[in-house]
């Protein structure tokens, strides 16, 4: 089976939660997630909670870039974890996530899937 890393701007929306769960139920060996864009850190607890607490799975989560490379940041809030995560919940999230990534990647050489469902900064980043 594919080892599978994926990249997401989990949030407001619902889309990339269902992507994720979908992709734990139905087995895949997710090795990594990690964060893009804006509150990264905010993101990472909303996807460690989600995973380990809704889903049951011990997956490492790690924030990543905040802010595009080149185009103009923009961002804003909606309800982001308004209710499900607290300030202090899911512990001390890595903040490296460009570094797990390259990491993750590493270790698994030639049997790994990056599966991106957020804005490609991390990618970037990897690939720099």
């Amino acid at each position: 089976m594919t080892n599978i890393i994926i990249d997401t701007d989990i949030g407001t929306d619902v889309d990339d939660a269902l992507a994720i769960s979908y992709a734990v139920r139905a087995g895949l060996d997710v090795k990594l997630i990690t964060t893009v864009h804006g509150d990264t850190s905010l993101r990472a607890r909303i996807a460690k909670k989600l995973t380990k607490d809704l889903l049951g799975a011990d997956i490492p989560v790690a924030a990543g870039e905040k802010y595009p490379i080149k185009q103009k940041f923009l961002y804003w809030t909606g309800q982001e974890g308004k209710d499900f995560v607290t300030e202090d919940g899911q512990g001390d999230i890595p903040t490296n996530g460009v570094e797990a990534i390259i990491q993750c990647a590493e270790t698994y050489k030639h049997d790994i899937t990056l599966i991106s469902i957020g804005p490609l900064t991390n990618i970037a980043r990897a690939l720099q």
